[in-house]
């Protein structure tokens, strides 16, 4: 709507008032404007007021420098003036956006809750999630969030679209973000602010075979304190963890990742060219290589090195956390026997190693204190271990014949993402006496070996192959097959 009204001097320092001196429809005080100043053919200028009181006239005030450019007071002036949804105000140092008390009241603002808030500034328009404050100032409360601290001290248009629900969330994310400061943001993804950053969660998460593999892998080779990380030995874990973290984690940062490797005495190695292997191979920036000397000859190390996934924000380790907590919880209380058995598989993924020399034992290094929730699982699982202490360490034996029996379920899972081990493994298993009975490569076995496989359901009263024993006779087949020809 234009209008023709005289500036009049708002305050000592030069601010502009118009007093609206016809009735604009659906105007109202406090309500938000946009004023364009005309001019002869265009507009001269635009800014945003409020309308407001001022000697008992109802009006908007014309900020100090676009009076003294345009010398407007004491003129009459053309003005275009339009109402607009939200508020404009002015961001502070550290990107603090204050929301009217009205506002605020309006929609029923409350502490931590999340909004999500629209900004047009300078020609530029952010959508973002907010946090609100409230504090307590001269008796009166006062309600703000952090905006963005890219456009700290600029003035803008914003507009508080939707508050974000914290209903209809389902198991297992109910449990995993209870009690944190989190919004459903659509049905594609949640989002959770918490110690100054922020993290887009997958709401469609499933407790399927990868997940409980996964955190396995992150149970045996992640970091849970101070800041997430997982460190992959070959290329095949690295993509994999990748792939399984994204699942997770809708806004992924990497931007903390690095290569360690460590190198014998007067070894020479070309870091900027393992730098560019890893991340042409997993497709993820790194950071920096580290170096460290070993010594002692009889010492192997991994001639790429190893690759530490990491993310620095904390809400991502305390997502992992909770992710983590749960699962174990689940498994240990639902004795979900599959379940245990895909989690010790991705604990061998990131800890195991095949026998030294002979055996088909697999040997999980760990400590003393995930050794106690080691050993929970495994009774689940089922498996038949032995464990050793040493200190603050403990090793935990994985029996030959114990594997065997879980063929079934296990044969495709054990060193899935490290090539060199599983070839290892397969090697050595291939050569016990049990698994050339029941490959046919001999045709004797221990009494109490037969004893076993008999007692597994493997053979039968005649020490002849069961069923189960044909199914895994012939896997045993398709392992030492695929190891062979590599």
């Amino acid at each position: 709507m234009k209008i023709k009204e005289k500036v009049w001097r708002g305050n000592r320092k030069g601010t502009g008032f118009v007093k609206l001196t016809k009735i604009i429809q659906n105007l109202h005080l406090r309500d938000q404007i946009k004023v364009n100043i005309l001019g002869k053919n265009s507009i001269l200028t635009t800014f945003y007021a409020s309308l407001a009181s001022y000697k008992n006239y109802v009006g908007f005030y014309v900020p100090q420098k676009i009076c003294s450019f345009y010398k407007l007071l004491g003129k009459e002036v053309e003005f275009e003036v339009e109402k607009v949804n939200g508020f404009y105000t002015k961001l502070g140092n550290d990107g603090r956006l204050y929301i009217p008390y009205e506002i605020a009241s309006e929609l029923q603002l409350k502490l931590n809750e999340l909004v999500l808030i629209k900004g047009q500034i300078e020609n530029l328009t952010k959508t973002k999630v907010c946090k609100i404050k409230v504090r307590e100032k001269s008796g009166k409360k006062e309600y703000y969030c952090i905006f963005s601290l890219e456009f700290k001290n600029k003035s803008g248009l914003f507009v508080i679209e939707r508050k974000l629900s914290k209903h209809d969330l389902k198991e297992p994310l109910k449990s995993i973000v209870k009690d944190l400061d989190y919004g459903i943001l659509n049905n594609h993804k949640i989002v959770i602010l918490q110690h100054k950053s922020e993290l887009h969660i997958n709401p469609q998460i499933e407790l399927d075979d990868n997940l409980f593999y996964y955190l396995g892998c992150y149970f045996a080779d992640g970091t849970r304190k101070n800041t997430w990380a997982i460190t992959a030995s070959t290329f095949n874990q690295a993509k994999f963890y990748k792939e399984m973290h994204e699942r997770l984690i809708l806004n992924p940062e990497y931007n903390s990742s690095y290569v360690s490797i460590s190198l014998k005495k007067d070894q020479k190695v070309n870091l900027e060219e393992i730098k560019k292997l890893w991340e042409r191979e997993c497709n993820i920036e790194v950071k920096s290589v580290r170096a460290r000397t070993i010594i002692g000859n009889s010492l192997k190390t991994h001639l790429y090195g190893s690759f530490v996934i990491r993310d620095n924000r904390r809400v991502t380790l305390l997502y992992y956390q909770r992710l983590l907590d749960y699962v174990i919880s689940y498994i240990t209380d639902e004795k979900d026997q599959k379940a245990a058995l895909n989690f010790i598989c991705g604990v061998l993924e990131g800890d195991g190693s095949p026998s030294a020399r002979k055996g088909g034992y697999i040997i999980i290094s760990t400590n003393k204190e995930d050794v106690v929730i080691l050993q929970k699982i495994l009774r689940i699982a089922d498996a038949d271990y032995s464990i050793q202490r040493d200190g603050n360490r403990a090793y935990v034996r994985l029996s030959a014949l114990g594997l065997l029996s879980k063929l079934e379920l296990i044969w495709d899972k054990i060193f899935t993402y490290y090539p060199e081990r599983r070839k290892k493994f397969i090697e050595r298993f291939s050569r016990i006496g049990a698994v050339r009975f029941i490959t046919g490569e001999q045709n004797y076995c221990a009494s109490w070996v037969k004893s076993w496989l008999r007692k597994n359901g493997i053979l039968n009263e005649n020490y002849e192959l069961t069923s189960k024993g044909k199914r895994i006779k012939n896997l045993l087949k398709k392992m030492i097959k695929a190891f062979r020809n590599k």
